[in-house]
């Protein structure tokens, strides 16, 4: 008898909760209310829900528009609207202010944020790849909203944040754009 292959640990099943959820209904998109001010992420997260069983898959994206691009992405489904509000939604909007948007304006603010760090070096976040699938639908190049990459006069600005590799991603940005081509903005202590 043939033996399965082994399921990937890096993409799931074509047949698991993931594939399927793209073609849910949007249950919320939320921005967060800074995320075109020089010194702040762009905080993101995008709900969907199961006309089945009311699940929700919820993707949350945290972007640096100035340097890194996806700093932060994952994907999770919980078992109701309740769950999800606890475990993910609540959390969040503790942490930073948010604010319904349209799904097109952030797919644009992810692309961006993805093209930018590329020309630096740098890849999203790994779970990137499967978060994004809940944009399903969305068209980064139907919004109108400016979306500026880089800082102050074009340059890219690094800010640390902690547990970061700083000398790391100092010398990617060093070997990009040079050592005067960017900004390094060190931590607050």
């Amino acid at each position: 008898m043939a033996r399965k292959p082994a399921a990937s640990l890096s993409s799931p099943a074509p047949t698991s909760w993931l594939y399927q959820a793209p073609q849910w209904q949007l249950y919320e998109v939320l921005l967060s209310l800074a995320w075109a001010d020089e010194d702040e992420l762009a905080a993101m997260l995008v709900a969907r829900q199961s006309p089945r069983s009311g699940k929700i898959a919820a993707a949350s994206f945290l972007v640096d528009l100035r340097c890194l691009g996806v700093r932060t992405a994952f994907v999770r489904i919980c078992k109701s609207p309740a769950d999800y509000e606890r475990r993910l939604r609540a959390p969040l909007l503790a942490e930073t202010y948010m604010q319904p948007a349209e799904l097109n304006l952030v797919a644009r603010i992810l692309q961006v944020g993805v093209e930018y760090a590329a020309t630096l070096g740098f890849s999203p976040d790994p779970e990137y790849e499967q978060a994004r699938l809940l944009l399903a639908g969305a068209d980064p190049a139907a919004c109108t909203v400016p979306v500026v990459a880089g800082g102050r006069h074009g340059r890219p600005r690094y800010r640390p944040r902690p547990n970061d590799p700083v000398e790391r991603i100092l010398a990617t940005l060093t070997r990009a754009v040079g050592a005067d081509g960017f900004e390094y903005v060190p931590a607050q202590v």
